[in-house]
């Protein structure tokens, strides 16, 4: 298991701007000095010692001295921005309830969509503890989401998406 010993003896972590830099030189690919990491698919990864680690979670190895208890949340909603003050530990659903929205649904916002039956309305609904919950019918869509805006916040609190 890393150590943040061990960790800081091989990288440098700017809180600043969220960038680990190498500080011994571990192949030509990997000198002192340069950027560590590569932004894979939604979140920087970084090779240490033959394993493969998220930023996210060395930054707060390295800032605390121990492994985060559950997820770390990026505030902003940005996985790749890895800066100290974007950074905060979270259970899995509150990691959850502010990630970026689906675009995939009839109205474009999660948690809204028209009523299959009744094309004139607009659900709105929330999901808490692998729970659905119905939260109306709305005659426009905006005013759906703004139903859903405000039961999320009073739920969710500073881990309500942000738009």
């Amino acid at each position: 298991m890393l150590t943040q010993a061990r960790l800081r003896e091989l990288l440098t972590y700017e809180p600043d701007t969220g960038l680990f830099w190498r500080n011994v030189t571990r192949a030509s690919n990997a000198r002192k000095g340069s950027i560590a990491g590569y932004a894979g698919d939604a979140y920087v990864r970084i090779w240490i010692d033959g394993e493969l680690y998220l930023a996210h979670r060395l930054a707060y190895l390295y800032m605390t001295g121990q492994w985060p208890p559950d997820d770390i949340d990026h505030r902003n909603g940005r996985t790749k921005d890895n800066r100290w003050e974007n950074l905060r530990p979270a259970t899995r659903q509150q990691n959850m309830h502010n990630r970026r929205r689906p675009m995939n649904n009839s109205s474009g916002i999660k948690g809204i969509a028209r009523v299959k039956y009744a094309n004139e309305f607009w659900r709105a609904e929330i999901c808490l503890n692998n729970r659905t919950i119905f939260l109306g019918h709305y005659v426009t869509r905006e005013e759906a989401a703004l139903a859903r805006h405000i039961v999320e916040q009073a739920l969710f609190g500073e881990f309500a998406y942000q738009k």
